[in-house]
């Protein structure tokens, strides 16, 4: 088993690495996918392509999975993979509807949900098992759409994005070496997905880390956000994620409710701006959204370094409260 763990990092270092160097520039090249840092007051333009990086590496990884573990997995991961990509390149070249690009992410657990990949039993911290037959896979749709967009939401700065998504994954791999510790099964297949989406996050932070040489787009957000919801619900993990994403899940309700209803972030105002020195500064105007960023920035301006590390610091806060949780209750 260890070397077929070895096998899935190893391919999804590889397939992403290529990605990375060849795919992104290509891609960007022929559709003219560059999008402008904005945080930074010369506004370069970058490739806006890295989903297609993180793309092929889950794709090549899911292939060695249904080899060495599952194919139901490897195919289910390669389907909803490809439908989450899909639907950000999409937005990415078009602009998709505020309401209609939600509603298509949570298309993407349709293969999940066909081919039986979960178990509708989840673990709740102080309450057990609990038997969600009926309702379990409407949730785990609306988890994966949840998920996707609200680490779309959170885009926007050099490494936040992947580094909290690396983070919280990073916490479901310890809480599943705990579980194994405890005598509890874990599915070999989701650790493996585990592992490789640990790896592709890993490696492409060392290109969208500031200042960012790749920028992950619509199409790397949405993938990486829903692909982590069916890693959790293969380790059985959900209540651990949910701990986890916490701050994410509270920005991106709060953006909701503060313009009160699914918006295209380009049609709305900058929570933000950026003076001439490089540092970032909450609007006043009250129509801009509120944004964890917004917030951070209220008190005093901050380098976009300085909010990275913070928000990277809230998530790191959150996922050691979901593995305290884990250890209290199991």
């Amino acid at each position: 088993m260890m070397l077929a763990l070895l096998t899935v990092a190893l391919t999804a270092a590889v397939a992403g690495y290529i990605g990375e160097e060849l795919l992104v520039p290509r891609l960007a090249r022929k559709y003219g996918l560059y999008g402008v840092d904005v945080n930074k007051p010369w506004k370069p333009r970058i490739p806006e392509t890295g989903g297609i990086a993180i793309l092929s590496g889950l794709l090549a990884s899911s292939a060695v999975i249904a080899i060495c573990f599952s194919w139901k997995v490897g195919l289910g991961l390669t389907l909803t993979s490809l439908w989450l990509w899909a639907v950000g390149f999409l937005d990415d070249r078009f602009k998709l509807n505020p309401l209609v690009k939600p509603l298509l992410t949570f298309v993407a657990a349709v293969p999940v949900l066909l081919l039986h990949l979960y178990t509708p039993r989840p673990t709740l911290p102080f309450v057990g098992t609990t038997r969600l037959t009926i309702v379990y896979p409407y949730l785990l749709a609306l988890g994966v759409g949840v998920s996707a967009n609200m680490f779309n939401m959170i885009d926007g700065y050099n490494g936040l994005m992947a580094g909290s998504a690396l983070i919280v994954v990073l916490g479901m791999i310890v809480a599943s070496l705990v579980r194994v510790y405890c005598g509890s099964p874990v599915d070999v297949a989701g650790f493996a997905a585990a592992i490789a989406i640990a790896v592709l996050l890993a490696l492409h932070l060392a290109y969208n880390w500031y200042p960012a040489r790749v920028l992950n787009g619509d199409s790397g957000s949405l993938l990486v956000g829903g692909y982590l919801v069916l890693v959790a619900a293969l380790l059985r993990l959900e209540a651990i994620y949910i701990i986890a994403t916490m701050p994410l899940i509270l920005n991106g309700f709060s953006i909701i409710a503060s313009v009160k209803g699914f918006k295209e972030r380009r049609e709305m105002p900058r929570p933000t701006i950026v003076d001439e020195c490089g540092l970032v500064r909450a609007k006043a105007d009250p129509k801009a959204p509120i944004t964890l960023v917004r917030l951070l920035t209220a008190r005093e301006p901050l380098t976009e370094l300085e909010i990275v590390v913070s928000g990277l610091i809230l998530v790191a806060f959150s996922t050691t409260l979901a593995l305290l949780t884990l250890l209290i209750t199991h």
